[in-house]
């Protein structure tokens, strides 16, 4: 079962609707909307909050969430002109190796910005 999946069952059987789901974790109803849609996932320390909440372990419910590309809590991953969907249309014209490159660097730069909202 994708998050997406486990998500919305979550959501679902506690009978929240998608706006109070987004109100409780501090998101839009978008956000939630892309969640359960598999379009992205919460950030680290909302899925944290996420299973905290739900009292499921974090394990199982980010279990397979990094087979999704992206991680977002507010990202507009569509055809009109988002940044996200940008990159990922410029990504489909780089080499593996460049594709790679590009991936530490990402990474690098989602644990220095996780290192910032920690604090």
């Amino acid at each position: 079962m994708k998050i997406g999946e486990k998500l919305k069952r979550l959501r679902q059987n506690s009978r929240k609707t998608m706006k109070e789901t987004g109100a409780i974790f501090g998101v839009a109803i978008n956000t939630v909307y892309r969640w359960e849609n598999n379009i992205c996932v919460p950030y680290k320390k909302v899925a944290k909050k996420i299973a905290e909440y739900y009292e499921v372990p974090y394990e199982w419910l980010m279990y397979n969430a990094t087979e999704r590309l992206t991680i977002c809590d507010d990202c507009n991953l569509n055809e009109d002109g988002s940044i996200e969907y940008k990159i990922l249309e410029l990504l489909k014209k780089l080499s593996k190796e460049k594709k790679n490159k590009v991936l530490e660097y990402i990474e690098r730069m989602c644990a220095e910005n996780e290192r910032e909202n920690e604090t």
